[in-house]
């Protein structure tokens, strides 16, 4: 995105904070409003003016004024009236962030109960406390970038899965690394000095590397880097040690859809079908 748009989208999205006295009836409909904070009052007032659309959460945007609204796999921002809203990226210049990036890769989820743990290869840093799943090819350049950010990780559970899908040659490196006597230092050799594995044993077990593939099949996997946290979230390509950590640490969606006290049942819609009922005006 060219900075200069970046910074107009932000001039242009920042407006000043209204009260909700207007509107204290509506929103007290889905709980006190004295016990809520404004934005779980926007929330309810969200939900009752556009009923067929889905609202997972609702939480103060960084623009000043504005809340980010999570809705299924999209993310909005919307002014304090609750009837204006932004589609699009919003970036921090100074921090040089895609902060709706952020977001969105915090909520897009995966189920990480099916990659073989047992075939990983692993590496702990520090207490290991965040778990990182990552799906590399020995042969992606991408993967070789992300190398090196992982080098950078604290109090983490680095689990490496070998995926050699960019033909022949990434096939005979990943076999090599995983026929090693040590794979996890035959992978980082590799990847960071260049450096081939030396092979332990011909015609050693590769089963390890199917069941591998099988996983990535079943999870859709095309391409790599591939990213997944431990509780299931998932990003692509080749990050930067700060974003994997601000990434890692983010908290999960889940936690927070799931205490919208029902509010977003299985009828309302999975993306944003807002125009259905605008009382802005009553």
């Amino acid at each position: 995105m060219n900075s200069n748009r970046a910074l107009a989208l932000a001039g242009l999205l920042t407006v000043t904070s209204t009260a909700f006295a207007g509107n204290a009836a509506a929103i007290e409909a889905g709980g006190s409003v004295a016990s809520s904070t404004p934005a779980e009052m926007m929330a309810r007032q969200l939900r009752e003016r556009y009923p067929s659309t889905r609202i997972d959460r609702v939480s103060p945007a960084v623009i000043p004024g504005m809340y980010e609204v999570v809705m299924g796999r999209n993310v909005a921002y919307v002014d304090s009236s609750g009837r204006y809203f932004v589609f699009g990226h919003v970036w921090d210049m100074q921090e040089r962030r895609d902060t709706t990036a952020d977001r969105l890769g915090s909520i897009d989820t995966a189920d990480v109960s099916s990659l073989p743990v047992s075939h990983a290869l692993t590496w702990v840093r520090g207490s290991g406390r965040n778990v990182l799943n990552v799906v590399a090819d020995p042969m992606c350049g991408h993967c070789r970038n992300l190398e090196r950010a992982l080098e950078k990780l604290d109090d983490v559970t680095v689990r490496l899965y070998l995926l050699p899908i960019l033909g022949p040659e990434s096939r005979r490196i990943a076999e090599a690394v995983w026929c090693s006597p040590t794979r996890e230092t035959a992978w980082r050799d590799w990847m960071l000095r260049g450096a081939e594995p030396t092979v332990a044993q011909q015609g050693c077990n590769t089963e390890g590397l199917a069941a591998i593939e099988k996983a990535a099949r079943s999870m859709g996997i095309q391409g790599t880097p591939m990213l997944y946290s431990g509780d299931g979230r998932k990003r692509a390509g080749a990050l930067s040690s700060t974003e994997i950590k601000t990434w890692l640490n983010a908290a999960p969606i889940a936690a927070s859809a799931a205490a919208a006290k029902g509010n977003a049942t299985a009828k309302t819609a999975p993306g944003p079908d807002l125009p259905t009922k605008d009382k802005a005006t009553q």
